[in-house]
């Protein structure tokens, strides 16, 4: 885990959620989108530093999740 996030993300995640809910109640639908992208970054960074594995595998839009349990298999 960075030392940048001693505590993890919880905080950042906590932080994220309320601002995309400011931007809802306010119709801010574009700043509610980049505040749902920064939320689904640090959840997902989040779910690696407890679980120790990457939530998916996509890459462009496909899913190389097949190949890569493959490729841990060899």
């Amino acid at each position: 885990m960075s030392s940048k996030y001693p505590q993890g993300y919880i905080p950042k995640i906590q932080y994220w959620n309320s601002k995309l809910q400011e931007a809802i109640l306010s119709n801010n639908w574009s700043e509610s989108e980049y505040c749902m992208k920064k939320l689904q970054y640090f959840v997902g960074a989040q779910y690696v530093k407890e679980n120790q594995v990457a939530t998916n595998h996509v890459i462009g839009g496909v899913d190389f999740g097949g190949a890569m349990r493959h490729l841990n298999n060899l």
